[in-house]
């Protein structure tokens, strides 16, 4: 299952308008996903980071087919490549395909490409908050019952009670 594949490139006037790339994320089998993020640009990609996205757990990197990638903290994995570009517009530059463990659904997850460019894979799952403990209402105090006075009582505040009607 593939999550998504976008390409995305800075608007002009951005500060490295060279850097660009595809990003797929996708599952290969329960708790096993792989990451594949090409060079379509004019220029080197130096480093690759998975942010995780809200559902998504990684739990270890299994391989890496260019560079060095580690978990950094629960959420990220970062990777120190090189990817070149492509030698013409005709063929595709170097890629990364990289395997990780983990669980959860992958939406949301965002790949950043040398500090540059921002590429978001998939919409992030709704989550939906966990509905609040149940309350039973409070049962209303009983009324207290007033005895009735007997012949020549008084109703006090230390004996009260009612007459009779």
């Amino acid at each position: 299952m593939v999550v998504a594949a976008f390409v995305l490139t800075l608007p002009a006037g951005a500060a490295r308008r060279d850097v660009d790339a595809t990003a797929a994320l996708s599952q290969l089998a329960a708790g096993q996903y792989k990451l594949t993020v090409a060079n379509v640009g004019t220029t080197v990609i130096m480093s690759v980071v998975l942010t995780a996205g809200p559902a998504l757990k990684p739990s270890a990197v299994t391989s890496s087919n260019s560079g060095t990638c580690t978990l950094s903290n629960a959420t990220t994995i970062s990777c120190a490549v090189a990817l070149a570009p492509p030698p013409c517009p005709c063929n595709p530059g170097d890629a990364l395909e990289l395997v990780f463990t983990g669980t959860g659904d992958p939406g949301g997850s965002v790949v950043k490409i040398d500090d540059v460019k921002s590429i978001t894979l998939g919409t992030p799952p709704t989550v939906t908050p966990p509905p609040p403990p149940a309350t039973t209402p409070a049962k209303p105090a009983a009324k207290k019952k007033i005895p009735l006075c007997k012949k020549g009582q008084k109703s006090t505040k230390k004996k009260p009670c009612r007459r009779r009607r």
